[in-house]
């Protein structure tokens, strides 16, 4: 998900610095940041109810911008949230030029290994979902990574929604149709698509009933919703606590489980709803890397550990794999189909 950001100098620059240039220049950016503070309180997005359990206290050890903040437990429906969170505006004050969507992370090697495996295997599944020639909006595409690869691969007609201008100016180079802002705001036409995709996007919004609403109203009667999301009931979350990546905190507001995002979707007139759970090793070592950016920050500063390193992504996709046949995986991809 990229939402509207508000940059705390100026937008993320073509040019390319030398590494000390650009460690002082965030360094100096991470030292004037001032910190969001908690002060909003919001009920349960699925079954309202405002009695919660406390989860844990946390922060941003991904991009170790200051603040704390705070998960728990609705008593009602188990469902995972953060509460209390700091004003949405502030919340987007996170989002700097630093956010990985924004950027290219991880060597050349990297790239193209995750784009080959991740994009193939998305593609054999959006084509079981929608026709050739069918209808597919990409809702918080970024930089279109994943509607060039639909592009390459398919014949689909193609729109994405991206709220940062920037970031949508930069797909739209690319020759793709993106539309700037958010879904709600963005004026697509009713019964539209036959597939909407909303990948990391549905975690960040701070009105995810909203945003859903708007997701039926843009599909066609019998038209497939599919997306991912971070599942806090997950053996990686038991054993990190806090330092969970899943978290990625104050950016993600809401941790639906699979029974949670069931009952959600079902919610909103959404029939057969489905979970599965999704092999990302590099989930294992960003909730590594906050763990160490917490209790031993000079692994990581002296470039000793990396979540992008080829080799221990190789090393960690074993065991990615033996947990996901437990179900205990810490992404979960869902679809579900519109009544005709």
């Amino acid at each position: 998900m990229s939402p509207a950001v508000e940059y705390l100098d100026d937008p993320p620059s073509l040019v390319l610095q030398s590494d000390a240039v650009q460690e002082k220049d965030n360094n100096a950016k991470t030292s004037a940041f001032k910190p969001a503070i908690a002060t909003e309180t919001v009920s349960c997005p699925i079954c309202k109810s405002t009695d919660f359990y406390p989860v844990c206290e946390s922060g941003d050890y991904e991009y170790v911008l200051p603040g704390k903040f705070f998960v728990v437990r609705c008593k009602s429906c188990n469902l995972f949230l953060q509460n209390p969170r700091p004003p949405f505006p502030e919340i987007l004050r996170y989002y700097t030029e630093k956010y990985e969507p924004f950027r290219k992370v991880g060597s050349n090697l990297v790239q193209r290994l995750r784009n080959y495996v991740l994009g193939r295997h998305r593609t054999n599944l959006y084509r079981k979902l929608v026709a050739p020639n069918g209808s597919i909006v990409d809702v918080g595409c970024a930089t279109g990574a994943l509607l060039r690869d639909l592009k390459k691969h398919g014949t689909w007609q193609l729109t994405g929604v991206e709220p940062v201008p920037e970031v949508a100016e930069m797909a739209r180079s690319t020759g793709l149709n993106v539309v700037t802002g958010v879904l709600e705001e963005a004026n697509l036409p009713s019964s539209a698509f036959d597939l909407a995709i909303m990948n990391h996007v549905l975690e960040h919004v701070p009105d995810p009933s909203l945003v859903v609403r708007h997701v039926v109203r843009i599909l066609k009667p019998g038209g497939r919703f599919t997306g991912e999301i971070p599942a806090p009931v997950c053996l990686e979350r038991i054993l990190f606590g806090k330092y969970w990546g899943g978290y990625h905190l104050p950016r993600h507001l809401t941790f639906f489980g699979p029974s949670q995002i069931k009952r959600f979707l079902e919610n909103h007139g959404f029939e057969e709803v489905k979970t599965t759970g999704c092999i990302q090793p590099s989930n294992w070592l960003l909730s590594f890397s906050n763990y160490l950016k917490a209790t031993n920050p000079p692994l990581i500063q002296k470039g000793w550990f990396s979540p992008h390193n080829f080799l221990l992504l190789a090393l960690s996709t074993p065991f990615a794999f033996l947990i996901s046949l437990f179900g205990l995986c810490p992404i979960i991809r869902f679809s579900a189909r519109k009544p005709e």
